[in-house]
């Protein structure tokens, strides 16, 4: 019988900071301060902070929410996270095999054009994982964006963790590429009552 995560730790390096997601209000100003030095680093810090936070998704079941502000004297967004929680049927346990079947063509979505979509196994510390990774403008706005996710299958788990690193940066990607990296690795998930 699948278990239901109970417990996770996500760790982070120093130039993210990160908050409960639908909860920026309240720890917006110890973000800014964490990542940002000078006032009007920190102001831009707490306005994307604020922003970022009012575009999570009602139908997910959010873990954290960070930003990656790797020059704090600017308070520049070079990059975004949002870990969710992700559930399989009652009962049964998620395999990254399966999933990596299902992510395998790209997908279509309204309102974007994709540039590039790749898949690929993983392996990290709490498991096996699968990575995606695309480039897209939304065509609305024209912004082109990338991302990679990571979503992480603990053995046993009717749940997985899926964290999406997103930068509108494209110069950037390689490195935040990097990061994703370092923070999936530092996953650790906790396996609790029977589904």
């Amino acid at each position: 019988m699948a278990e239901k995560i109970k417990d996770y730790r996500i760790g982070a390096p120093p130039t993210w900071g990160s908050w409960v997601p639908r909860e920026a209000a309240g720890h917006v100003d110890a973000v800014a301060e964490k990542v940002a030095t000078g006032e009007a680093a920190q102001a831009r810090v707490r306005e994307a902070v604020l922003l970022f936070d009012a575009t999570v998704p009602v139908d997910t079941a959010p873990l954290t929410a960070a930003v990656w502000v790797p020059e704090p004297s600017t308070g520049e967004i070079y990059g975004f996270l949002f870990a969710d929680l992700l559930r399989g049927e009652t009962g049964a346990a998620l395999s990254a095999e399966v999933f990596l079947q299902r992510v395998k063509k790209a997908p279509r979505e309204r309102g974007v054009k994709l540039f590039d979509y790749s898949t690929s196994p993983a392996e990290v510390e709490a498991g096996p994982a699968v990575i995606e990774m695309k480039r897209w403008a939304e065509k609305g706005t024209g912004q082109v964006l990338s991302s990679v996710a990571w979503t992480i299958f603990a053995p046993g788990a009717s749940e997985a963790v899926r964290l999406e690193f997103t930068t509108p940066v494209a110069q950037v990607f390689d490195a935040l590429t990097d990061e994703s990296v370092v923070i999936a690795n530092t996953v650790r998930l906790e396996l609790g009552e029977p589904v």
